[in-house]
């Protein structure tokens, strides 16, 4: 077999092989890029979320408890009336004064005063009593309870007036933590610590972008390169370090260096293994801080919706959910309004669903 000599001659090419803070640097750079485009999209899902929960989920929920007062200012009528005897009267009272604690625990409601101080508290003449916290489920009279939305399932309720009501609740709670000023509370030493770390981590971030920006300017000064090619693309480089500079994106400036020093080697020397691994520790902590912002939007809307804390929750499901719970609360709209128009016409359909409730 004849072997070209001059292949064999050839000297393989040597790759200098990546430190391992080198190696943790490009992971990081990855991993940052990752996280602002998640943070991106929960920014842009919560923005939608907000607006349809407002323009559309808390008027539902007015129309719920105003449907709910109405059936029970009706039954509250029937109470008196004396078609019904001693066991339906009995029913009647049982189930008002259930409703009444469910709705009440779960969103203050002034309009139903009368009704606790007549039905939960009749002998006493408060108007602001304190709610037993051991109520039953009131409204197995409601078809259709048990819903197949995945949310119902989540969060794990089944009384629709308690899912309805502390839905409602928690929104109006968070809007007002929102443009409220609330009283200041003496900070606790672990807060004044976390702080201090907090403000010192800025610093030392800022005192990178410092030194970076320096670097690449001494690196990149235009002025200074004859070869007018070179000049020229050093011009683009410095175009971008100063908006990065002027941005403090400190990872566009460190792609920026990085970039610099791999094109000529005779910079390799202009940054050291201590500068990458004190670039990750930066990085890592912009990555911690991004994914707490992220862990806030998912928080937030699990604790409006009901869900459970474990429920994985990515930001294009947002529009699916707040969808299942708008049509879920108009299906219970409208069963409530039904049974308000039977109840009202028809005394006989009342009966019948007394005679189906159970005391418990």
């Amino acid at each position: 077999m004849a072997f070209n000599i001059q292949t064999l001659a050839r000297e393989p090419k040597v790759r200098t092989p990546l430190t391992a803070a080198t190696r943790r640097l490009n992971f990081l750079k990855k991993e940052i890029e990752e996280q602002k485009r998640l943070f991106g999209s929960w920014q842009t899902a919560v923005r939608h979320y907000d607006q349809r929960m407002t323009a559309e989920l808390l008027p539902l929920c007015e129309t719920f408890y105003t449907k709910c007062n109405e059936l029970l200012e009706l039954l509250d009528e029937f109470y008196a009336n004396r078609e019904f005897n001693a066991m339906q009267r009995r029913k009647l009272a049982h189930f008002i004064r259930e409703l009444c604690g469910t709705l009440l625990a779960e969103y203050r409601l002034d309009s139903l005063d009368p009704l606790c101080a007549k039905y939960m508290y009749p002998n006493t003449e408060s108007t602001q009593p304190k709610v037993n916290a051991e109520l039953t489920d009131p409204t197995e009279f409601l078809a259709g309870e048990q819903s197949n939305s995945g949310m119902d399932d989540a969060n794990e309720f089944n009384n629709p007036y308690a899912t309805t009501a502390g839905l409602s609740h928690k929104i109006y709670s968070n809007r007002q933590k929102s443009v409220s000023s609330p009283k200041k509370r003496q900070k606790t030493a672990a807060q004044l610590k976390k702080e201090r770390e907090a403000q010192e981590e800025v610093l030392r971030t800022d005192k990178s972008i410092r030194a970076i920006y320096r670097q690449l300017t001494a690196l990149l000064h235009p002025d200074r390169e004859l070869n007018p090619d070179e000049q020229e693309r050093k011009t683009k480089l410095m175009q971008k370090v100063n908006v990065a500079y002027n941005s403090k994106d400190f990872l566009k400036l460190l792609e920026l260096q990085l970039t610099v020093i791999q094109a000529n080697q005779d910079y390799a020397t202009e940054i050291t293994e201590n500068q990458i691994r004190g670039y990750n520790k930066l990085l890592q902590n912009q990555i911690d801080d991004l994914e707490h912002e992220i862990l806030i939007f998912e928080n937030r809307v699990k604790s409006e919706l009901g869900l459970t804390p474990y429920m994985i929750l990515y930001p294009e499901d947002l529009d699916q959910l707040v969808s299942s719970k708008i049509g879920n609360i108009k299906d219970k709209i409208a069963i409530l309004v039904a049974d308000l128009a039977a109840f009202r016409t028809d005394i006989a359909k009342l009966k019948d669903w007394l005679r189906n409730y159970q005391l418990t």
